[in-house]
């Protein structure tokens, strides 16, 4: 199964291994998405190409030639395979859509990185009315906490970049 988030290019890759365990170069891979139906096709075929690094066929899909119109849920990713005796004609794998992108206005990464600075980063102003978390490198302030005697958070100021 292959989870993907909303909004992002990603691979899809099949790796061809024969009985002797090597890999088989030499086949011609295309792939079709459908949607979960497996009638209506959402992202029309697509020819996947040899990495001989990686040791499998490998097509990126763009998200704003291939998939403009992507939308979360589950999809069917059919492989034809042909040219490959010891391996079946079509291969199908599931694949997922997530939701991906802003988290309250940040980007995964920036709210990431303000989360790590909160859990595991440098902090100082504890015990007065201006708390600062650091991020890994100690570089920079990711959160900036104005609180109350109480220790009540009276403003909040975040740095993800």
């Amino acid at each position: 199964m292959l989870t993907v988030n909303n909004g992002i290019n990603f691979p899809l890759s099949l790796q061809l291994i024969n009985g002797d365990s090597t890999f088989l170069s030499t086949a011609t891979v295309k792939a079709t998405i459908y949607e979960s139906d497996g009638t209506n096709i959402a992202v029309e075929e697509k020819t996947l190409t040899y990495d001989s690094i990686l040791k499998t066929y490998f097509y990126e899909i763009d998200i704003t030639s291939d998939w403009s119109n992507q939308e979360i849920g589950n999809y069917l990713v059919v492989y034809s395979v042909s040219n490959a005796v010891a391996f079946p004609d079509t291969q199908v794998e599931n694949l997922t859509i997530v939701a991906g992108g802003d988290i309250d206005g940040l980007s995964l990464d920036a709210a990431l990185n303000i989360i790590l600075a909160a859990c595991a980063g440098k902090s100082s102003g504890g015990g007065t009315t201006d708390i600062r978390f650091r991020d890994q490198a100690d570089t920079k302030d990711r959160i900036i906490a104005t609180v109350d005697k109480r220790g009540n958070r009276t403003n909040i100021s975040v740095d993800g970049s």
